[in-house]
């Protein structure tokens, strides 16, 4: 985790305090992501995990129906950027976003609710507080 800690550190002026890896619940999934506290907040942290250009259907209609590389965060940014002002979609906030050894990251703020695990999914509704 400390190495985790001393790589992330790079993308803020504050000292890290804390890092926790972020798991959705299901293996191979395409993105790192963490929550990140510092002194004046908690935040989100998320990369790319994919190093070519994936072969899954999805990503596969993503890229060539709407021109979005996953393994780039600007399409993600760009996104949330559109998004966040509509009172009606919950999007979070772009805080900040940078390259580190060449792998994108992008910083959003921590959203109130509850996370939507598969298998919360099929058991209950997921909410947002």
């Amino acid at each position: 985790m400390k190495a985790t800690i001393e790589c992330l550190q790079r993308l803020f002026h504050e000292r890290i305090e804390e890092v926790h890896t972020l798991d959705p619940g299901y293996s191979d999934h395409a993105s790192d992501v963490w929550l990140v506290r510092v002194e004046s907040q908690e935040v989100v942290v998320r990369s790319s995990r994919l190093q070519t250009e994936p072969k899954r259907e999805f990503w596969w209609g993503c890229k060539h129906v709407f021109g979005i590389d996953p393994r780039a965060m600007l399409y993600f940014e760009e996104n949330l950027q559109v998004l966040h002002p509509i009172s009606e979609v919950s999007a979070p906030q772009v805080i900040s976003s940078g390259k580190i050894d060449g792998r994108d990251y992008l910083v959003v703020e921590k959203m109130k609710g509850m996370g939507c695990s598969p298998s919360r999914v099929n058991r209950e509704s997921c909410s947002v507080n």
